[in-house]
């Protein structure tokens, strides 16, 4: 259990603050008005949170789960993923093929990978140890980055043999409610830690609930588990190198715990690593986009309609295609030449489809997308000309670019991105009036910066 605890606080947005021995500070403490005492305070309800406080609970300790969502929409990005866990199978190939996944990037640490291997090789019999039936884990070799060393030791598990469903998600959620040592507040952000100026000691969080700013002791410790900032505009600019991308689920990651985290000294890491971009619908009504990604082949896992079946081309402002439409990227990064990097989306980008698309976009959308035209989300022109003027693109080179990719279609081979074998089956025209487009952005997964911190899952200050 000890294993998964550090894994998680390793693998997610998570910042552990520990309190050393509080007998030299005594006078700091005495000079904060508390309302609330806890040996331990874990923000951010998630699975990580969730499984730190589960696990700090097991110990004996009191526990404050504190969640700035609502009562019924916790859950963080946890909440929406796959429930595809990361459990290896082997622990040198494990090793091998995570070094690989540095890319070349050295500061992320040989111990830090060797404690993300041996606490996820680990996962299954916690999950069992948390009410999990055995026989009915599934075990299925999934590997992202199969030209890399060491994809024999890779595997995952699934929850009674399920993806899509939150089974993960409802397995934490549901040991957290059970234990009566976890006190959970809902529509309780944390906004500040408290820390001694003198000691650095943090001993303690600020959180705003029902109105109130509260003061509540954490005697052992903190853990941050509030999720990145992925619904952060400004972030986004200063972080990602774009002007806009768009969360696929958390809706309350406004990287609150980056900001707490730089107040009392932490250094940051990896701020501009992302778990995307793709390629995806932003809602105007909700601001996050409908589905996974828009653009692929896949129907399985239940998480895509097979929309890029049909007719599609995907064009930049320019008007012309920058991407293979039937490709699904490895979590918003493509191959660049032998590295991989995150996808590149530019602005003002459109898919662009005919009459003989008809199937829904997104599982949500509806049968044909016809109350999303109705909303105006979608563009319908007679001609290419006019849907080009109401695309603000430029009309000869849009034409250009379809007729380019419809004599592809017609010889059964694209030669800019190498779509061939069996893919020319999905190498549909555009070409039957009328024309549709709709507006797309990147949109991730996740953020994954935060505060810097070693094997032990401690922040570091900037020196060290």
């Amino acid at each position: 259990m000890k294993k998964l605890f550090s894994l998680l606080l390793t693998l997610t947005m998570l910042f552990a603050v520990a309190a050393p021995s509080l007998a030299d500070d005594a006078s700091y403490e005495s000079t904060i008005d508390w309302d609330a005492e806890y040996d331990v305070i874990v923000a951010g309800f998630g699975a990580a949170g969730g499984v730190s406080a589960i696990t700090a609970a097991d110990t004996g300790a009191s526990v404050l789960l504190l969640e700035k969502a609502p009562e019924g929409q916790a859950g963080g990005n946890s909440r929406y993923a796959a429930q595809i866990i990361l459990t290896p199978t082997d622990r040198e190939e494990a090793i091998t093929y995570f070094k690989a996944m540095r890319g070349g990037y050295e500061n992320q640490s040989d111990e830090v990978i060797e404690l993300i291997v041996d606490g996820a090789m680990d996962i299954p019999n916690w999950l069992v140890s948390m009410g999990a039936d055995p026989e009915k884990l599934f075990h299925y070799p999934l590997v992202e980055y199969p030209d890399l060393p060491g994809t024999s030791g890779i595997s995952t598990t699934e929850i009674d043999g399920e993806f899509w469903t939150s089974r993960f998600w409802g397995l934490v959620y549901s040991n957290v409610i059970s234990r009566e040592n976890i006190d959970v507040w809902y529509s309780a952000p944390a906004m500040h830690l408290i820390q001694d100026p003198a000691t650095k000691i943090i001993h303690g969080v600020q959180v705003e609930q029902n109105g109130q700013v509260l003061n509540v002791r954490a005697k052992s410790g903190v853990v941050l588990a509030v999720g990145g900032f992925e619904n952060n505009e400004d972030m986004i600019e200063n972080f990602t190198q774009m002007p806009e991308c768009y969360s696929k689920g958390a809706r309350y990651n406004t990287g609150d715990g980056v900001k707490m985290a730089i107040e009392v000294g932490a250094d940051l890491w990896h701020m501009s690593t992302l778990s995307g971009p793709d390629i995806n619908f932003v809602n105007p009504e909700t601001g996050v986009a409908p589905g996974y990604m828009l653009a692929t082949t896949s129907v399985g896992l239940n998480m895509f309609t097979g929309f890029a079946r049909g007719s599609l081309v995907v064009v930049g402002g320019d008007g012309t295609r920058f991407i293979n439409e039937l490709t699904a990227p490895s979590h918003g990064h493509v191959n660049n030449h032998g590295t991989w990097v995150s996808q590149q989306i530019p602005n003002n980008s459109w898919a662009i489809y005919d009459s003989t698309n008809t199937t829904k976009m997104y599982l949500s959308f509806s049968d044909g997308n016809l109350e999303e035209l109705e909303k105006g989300w979608i563009i319908q022109a007679d001609t290419l000309d006019e849907l080009a003027e109401k695309m603000n693109i430029d009309a000869t080179t849009l034409k250009a670019t379809i007729e380019q990719y419809n004599t592809y279609c017609a010889q059964g081979y694209d030669p800019d991105f190498g779509i061939e074998g069996d893919d020319p089956q999905y190498l549909v025209p555009v070409a039957q009036a009328p024309f549709y487009a709709i507006q797309v952005k990147p949109t991730f997964t996740n953020t994954q910066g935060g505060a810097r911190r070693n094997a032990q899952c401690e922040v570091l200050s900037t020196t060290g």
